[in-house]
């Protein structure tokens, strides 16, 4: 005898549309259903009245089963756990180089595997450098405020290199005529 399918007790409702633009019926409906904003998602019983409200606006909402939605929620769990920890072998060998680390998220989230605090051994590390912009703009600034202080620069010299040793501008609220 086959095995009769499973009951769907509850339907998930997520908007994935908005409603501007849209027709005051389809509005209505969605207010009914309780749906405010996009990507929200409310659980609503399985019963004639829900899913004809449902079958009105199908082009506005993503429908699942309670089972679809446990699904969904638990693969989005397990796509945001962790990789498995790194296995750290104790015969170290100076020479050989560690496999390179290929995105900055990656970098953030093993250095405390990768770069332990002033350890024996660990000195071949690849460091991640800062911005040669950022570099530059230090280095031109060292110079001139040596410079400056030692005489070499005349006073005309310091204001056209002001800039250079100015702090970089913060943009806070905003400037003009009528503030």
């Amino acid at each position: 005898m086959a095995e009769a399918p499973p009951v769907i007790r509850s339907l998930f409702v997520t908007l994935k549309r908005s409603l501007a633009g849209k027709p005051w019926f389809h509005r209505r409906i969605i207010d009914s259903l309780g749906l405010s904003r996009r990507h929200e998602c409310l659980e609503k019983p399985n019963n004639e009245s829900v899913r004809g409200m449902l079958t009105k606006v199908a082009h506005l909402v993503i429908v699942e089963s309670d089972r679809m939605f446990y699904l969904k929620s638990m693969r989005g769990y397990y796509n945001q756990l962790c990789r498995p920890p790194l296995v750290v072998e104790h015969t170290h060998t100076p020479s050989a180089r560690p496999p390179p680390i290929s995105t900055a998220f990656e970098r953030r989230n093993i250095r405390e595997h990768l770069l332990p605090a002033k350890m024996n051994g660990y000195e071949h590390l690849w460091l991640p450098k800062p911005p040669r912009k950022f570099e530059k703009v230090k280095q031109t600034q060292g110079r001139v405020k040596l410079l400056t202080e030692h005489g070499l620069y005349s006073m005309k010299v310091k204001e056209m290199n002001e800039s250079a040793m100015a702090p970089p501008k913060r943009y806070g609220k905003r400037e003009g005529k009528n503030d």
